[in-house]
């Protein structure tokens, strides 16, 4: 082979060994770039298994096996529960003054002339701000730098520092003819009662406190009659004491008058698993959520209704134990045509919320632990004002199974019945001879 020959085959092998070194280059990157899609690919399903694992931590509600109850089942279970709420305050009765009521409520009058005083002593920090009224009314604030603070406080505790307040609502039980307006209709009512935040915390503003801490047994009393009428009644006092302590976070708002996300957390649970005695609820609850959950960003106490009537050092507190997130929803999934806004509203649930503005947010969580959205009926101060919308619209019960009628300690304090629905419960001539203010014949 001649030397011109070996050069050429040399030419073509070094050409080849170019060509193979480029294919294996080319394999090479090509193997690298397929592992870093997969390496890519496994960084974004652990991401998403991540974002899913905090939504579901957000509270998301793990489907369980709930028995499915009778009617006639559900019947004894509603029944059992008012046995049960009148059996435990009328031991609170024997405990605080032998079953004696009226002598129970003349025994705290040191009490109440104690808040009544503090209470006088208050004055407005900011009597020219501007927005809700709150802002420009005076505060009573707690012991030791309790950091919450009890807003307009001659206003929403006058039930508590003036017992003979209730009378006219006694005398009216207009809570007693809704129920059994609806319950004509086929609809349960739940009566829920929230109390105030002095009421949770007595003992944090007062130092005649009573050692069961309950400041208003006027009320207690109320909420037995009604029971004894027949009429559910779920009162979050004593939960919601037990509870304040067992977490640093607070279970009301420090600048505002409304209960925090932990309270309605809690108050929420309670009344899901009163509810899991409906067939619908314990079908609802055993199934995949309705849409996501998720914490979302809290408001910060600066816009808080009360925020404003606090001083700055007061400010200072409110703000370090303000809450930080609270639970939202996001993209509805069943077929309930939930609101495209938020989810757990919806005019077709067989659940409906009426009351006062402790139902906001409050409805969130109660959805979340149903896992169904809620018929909204209430606003902000109502009592009774849901029962002249259903008179004007008689569709908007359509569907309707139970309503939960929720407010507060001061919403005690209603509005009257309308007329059309005393003559519905009682007939026109008793319902005519019953003034707003009148005693029962």
């Amino acid at each position: 082979m001649t030397a011109r020959r070996r050069a050429r085959i040399a030419v073509i092998v070094g050409i080849c060994l170019v060509i193979a070194a480029g294919w294996a280059v080319r394999a090479s990157r090509a193997a690298e770039a397929k592992r870093k899609r997969r390496a890519i690919a496994v960084v974004r399903a652990a991401t998403r298994a991540k974002k899913k694992a905090a939504v579901q931590s957000a509270g998301s509600p793990v489907p369980r096996r709930l028995p499915i109850l009778s009617a006639e089942q559900a019947r004894q279970a509603r029944a059992a529960a008012i046995r049960a709420a009148m059996g435990s305050i009328r031991l609170e009765c024997q405990a605080a003054a032998g079953g004696d009521w009226d002598r129970w409520i003349a025994q705290l009058e040191p009490l109440r002339a104690e808040m009544r005083a503090k209470i006088a002593a208050g004055k407005p920090f900011n009597p020219s701000a501007v927005g809700s009224f709150e802002n420009r009314s005076p505060v009573l604030e707690g012991k030791d730098g309790f950091p919450l603070f009890e807003p307009t406080p001659d206003g929403y505790l006058r039930h508590a520092y003036d017992p003979a307040l209730l009378d006219a609502f006694r005398r009216s039980r207009w809570v007693i003819e809704g129920d059994r307006w609806l319950r004509q209709k086929g609809i349960d009512v739940v009566f829920v009662a929230v109390p105030k935040m002095t009421e949770v915390y007595p003992d944090r503003f007062f130092d005649l406190c009573p050692p069961d801490r309950i400041i208003a047994p006027q009320v207690k009393r109320i909420f037995l009659e009604l029971l004894e009428e027949d009429v559910e009644v779920v009162d979050f006092l004593g939960v919601l004491q037990q509870a304040r302590d067992s977490e640093a976070e607070p279970l009301y708002l420090p600048a505002d008058p409304h209960w925090a996300p932990r309270a309605q957390a809690i108050a929420a649970r309670i009344l899901a698993d009163r509810l899991s005695r409906y067939d619908f609820v314990a079908r609802a609850r055993s199934g995949p959520s309705y849409c996501e959950w998720y914490q979302a960003p809290y408001l910060p106490a600066n816009q808080g209704a009360a925020f404003l009537a606090l001083n700055p050092d007061q400010q200072r507190r409110a703000i370090e134990v303000q809450p930080k997130t609270y639970l939202l929803p996001r993209n509805g999934t069943r077929s309930f045509e939930p609101n495209r806004m938020d989810p757990t509203w919806d005019d077709h649930s067989p659940v409906a919320c009426i009351g006062d503005s402790y139902n906001v947010h409050f409805m969130e969580q109660l959805s979340h632990q149903l896992n169904l959205p809620i018929r909204n009926m209430s606003g902000g101060g109502q009592s009774t004002q849901a029962f002249k919308q259903f008179l004007r619209d008689p569709q908007a019960l359509d569907g309707c199974k139970v309503v939960i009628w929720l407010v507060c300690y001061p919403n005690l304090q209603m509005q009257p019945m309308p007329q059309p629905i005393l003559e519905a419960v009682h007939g026109k001539a008793v319902a005519k001879a019953w003034a707003p203010d009148a005693g029962r014949p």
